[in-house]
């Protein structure tokens, strides 16, 4: 294959099926996998000038530092998405850091996955107003991750799935905003998932005058969020899809669903020491309402004509 120097576009199912010689098809503009490791070192994509569309580059914790990582050139490639994927051999959490930092990607990525990594916080460049053109972000098995970034601002973002995040204790001021004034924050988010937060204890929301949070969102979905002891009510009317799953010590939602007009499906199951709901009389969409083993949740208000 290293003879087949203007092939533009490679397809393949399986990372083992990259290219000994990756690194010769500079014209490639689509390859879907990069498997860092004794055969490919990560600087190889540096020689790819033209790559573009979806990548996924696995076993990260392969790169020893920042400087190598930037060899790959990712904040000049043009990319639409991109799965940064650490296994679990040989994680080091200073490496995971440096690396992740290294492979700042390009600010018009849309869409970008980091899973399995290793590292405490996250790097400065997914808090720098840099990613203005993310729709879509998912941080999956980040097992050491001891808070978030600053996402609040993103422009365009739509869907944000936070998973398998256990040394997580609490959501608070630095994940919507790193100003102090009053903004819109999230102001494009439709989608919101929490789940396997097993050391998530509180979520905070910003309650400032002229504060807007989540003001498009459609689908919030909480779950295995163990010792998460109240939620917020602080969504629009906007919201949807409410899903609350495997909270084992939820007692009670903070606020109230008067403003929760296009509510069609409120789902809780699972929530074993939740006592109380706000009433959901005025969410007249309501088509939906499951309630499954909660036990203390004796009353259930609301007009359910």
């Amino acid at each position: 294959m290293r003879n087949l120097v203007s092939l533009r576009h490679l397809h393949f199912d399986d990372p083992k099926l990259v290219p000994a010689e990756v690194r010769l098809l500079t014209r490639i503009q689509t390859l879907p996998f990069f498997v860092v490791g004794p055969n490919h070192m990560v600087e190889e994509l540096g020689c790819l000038n033209e790559q573009r569309g979806a990548l996924k580059i696995c076993k990260l914790e392969q790169v020893r530092d920042k400087e190598e990582a930037e060899k790959a050139k990712l904040c000049e490639k043009r990319m639409n998405k991109l799965v940064f994927e650490w296994s679990d051999n040989g994680n080091n959490s200073v490496n995971s850091e440096d690396a992740l930092e290294g492979l700042q990607p390009h600010p018009d990525i849309r869409s970008l996955t980091i899973k399995g990594y290793c590292g405490e916080y996250f790097p400065s460049w997914m808090s720098t107003l840099q990613l203005n053109n993310l729709t879509v972000l998912t941080l999956n098995g980040c097992s050491k991750s001891r808070q978030l970034p600053t996402l609040g601002c993103l422009p365009r973002l739509k869907i944000l799935h936070i998973t398998g995040m256990p040394s997580l204790k609490c959501i608070g001021n630095e994940f919507y905003s790193s100003s102090g004034s009053a903004e819109v924050l999230f102001p494009a988010l439709k989608e919101l998932t929490l789940s396997s937060m097993d050391g998530l204890e509180e979520w905070m929301v910003p309650g400032g005058e002229g504060d807007q949070v989540f003001p498009c969102l459609e689908k919030l979905c909480i779950e295995g969020c163990g010792k998460l002891k109240s939620i917020p009510i602080c969504h629009p009317s906007s919201l949807v899809h409410f899903v609350i799953r495997k909270c084992d010590e939820l007692r009670y939602l903070c606020g109230e669903f008067h403003g929760f007009t296009s509510l069609r499906i409120l789902m809780i199951i699972n929530c074993e020491k939740l006592a109380s709901i706000p009433s959901v009389q005025h969410s007249t969409a309501l088509v939906e309402l499951i309630i499954w083993n909660c036990p203390e949740l004796i009353s259930i208000p609301g007009d359910f004509q």
